[in-house]
């Protein structure tokens, strides 16, 4: 029997006008019978001010009910000041099939800094099929305040997916072409956001050969 696959991933973006601002996000989760563990790290900022979030993540699997956790070390670093770190935690609820209807919610950001807890975020959202090469999929999180986000998936074939989506109130779009050629998938993405204007990127999906359990 094949255990499922373990997938690493790496993305970049660079915001146009905007030479030194680098995000970078990476990450690898390696699935087992009914649970899955992760690692990711994000970096966000130039050489001046610069935040880095590592998290340990882990998944388990209850038939069609998925309950997730997540711990998280944050680090905010300014030139010629002391960097200053803060612990928070995630957990998250998911109902359904990857391919079919799913629901779910998340409560991000239970952090303890500075001896109280900081405001969480909150996300819900849910993701359904409308064809065999159509996917949609609508998010609403609430931190200080209320965004909604619409994102549509379009496979012409096999190989290739187009994704495009939408932000409100805070106006802000994305496109995604992925191409998958077998063990790893590339896309190109490109996000508009009125302060940082056009921002071109790449994510890159490495999977792993499943193993014989």
């Amino acid at each position: 029997k094949s255990r499922p696959a373990t997938t690493a991933w790496v993305a970049s973006q660079l915001p146009l006008g905007f030479s030194d601002l680098r995000f970078i996000d990476a990450g690898l989760v390696a699935p087992f019978k009914q649970d899955s563990w992760g690692l990711r790290f994000k970096h966000f900022g130039t050489v001046f001010l610069q935040t880095q979030q590592f998290r340990l993540m882990l998944s388990k699997s209850l038939g069609k009910i998925s309950i997730s956790g997540a711990i998280s070390l944050d680090r905010l670093k300014e030139v010629e000041k002391k960097s200053s770190q803060s612990m928070g935690a995630d957990i998250g609820f998911l109902w359904g099939e990857a391919d079919a209807f799913h629901w779910g919610f998340q409560i991000e950001r239970l952090i303890y800094s500075n001896r109280s807890f900081q405001q969480p975020i909150i996300k819900m959202g849910a993701g359904f099929r409308l064809s065999d090469q159509v996917y949609s999929e609508l998010r609403v999180v609430s931190d200080e305040t209320i965004k909604t986000y619409m994102e549509l998936c379009y496979q012409p074939y096999l190989q290739w997916q187009i994704r495009i989506g939408y932000r409100y109130p805070e106006i802000g779009y994305w496109y995604g072409l992925a191409w998958d050629i077998g063990h790893m998938i590339i896309e190109h993405q490109m996000l508009y956001q009125p302060l940082l204007g056009y921002s071109p990127g790449i994510r890159i999906f490495f999977t792993l050969k499943s193993k014989k359990a």
